[in-house]
């Protein structure tokens, strides 16, 4: 897994890391936004346009709707993405989440993140779908040591280390969800209103975003 650092004020790290993790970084200031192995960057014009250049000012929502272009791009079959890379509490339904440090998406043991209603568009003028099958991918860190403000941490993705479910209905029912996996969505359950549910007990985490491909 790579990934782009990018800090709270808006300021593009030193280039994409390639390693699996990312280590000696301070938390302080900077998230990570990944990219998952399969995605080739040059598939993305407005990646192009970042260019990488360290320290450049790029609002974070370019950042990611850049990625999430790319990841479309390497997933045949799919025309569409529905994502949020929680770069705020904008899309969070906080009635229906728990202990979340946002903006910046911090959480931790028994982290809870239940995302508001997002509307299955078909074509560019919004007009609704109900798809029936999705890729869903869940962007979740591991740190270790636990973090401290300030010291050296190394992030590792594991998406594997949270349960996570989709609604198609808008949250009148859920469907259980793994990281990258089909999920064909059953008759009684399709609608065209996602909502998104992340849960992460045990072991620190850091929530940057979730992305839905239909």
């Amino acid at each position: 897994m790579r990934a782009i650092l990018y800090s709270q004020s808006g300021k593009l790290g030193s280039g994409i890391l390639t390693t699996g993790a990312i280590s000696g970084k301070a938390l302080n200031g900077w998230r990570a936004f990944p990219i998952r192995d399969e995605v080739d960057i040059r598939l993305s014009p407005s990646l192009t346009t970042i260019g990488w250049v360290a320290g450049a000012a790029t609002p974070g929502g370019v950042v990611a709707q850049a990625l999430n272009t790319a990841l479309l791009a390497a997933h045949p079959g799919f025309s569409h993405v529905a994502y949020d890379p929680v770069l705020s509490n904008h899309y969070i339904d906080l009635a229906n989440s728990t202990r979340l440090a946002v903006p910046g998406t911090g959480t931790f043991d028994g982290c809870k993140l239940q995302s508001t209603a997002c509307l299955f568009r078909s074509t560019s003028i919004a007009l609704p779908t109900v798809p029936t099958v999705v890729r869903p991918f869940f962007h979740v860190g591991v740190y270790t040591p636990v973090p401290v403000d300030g010291d050296p941490v190394k992030l590792t993705y594991a998406a594997s280390t949270i349960v996570a479910s989709l609604s198609f209905n808008g949250g009148a029912t859920f469907v259980s969800a793994s990281d990258g996996v089909d999920l064909p969505i059953p008759p009684a359950d399709q609608g065209s209103h996602l909502v998104v549910k992340m849960f992460g007990a045990s072991t620190p985490k850091w929530v940057q975003g979730w992305s839905v491909l239909y």
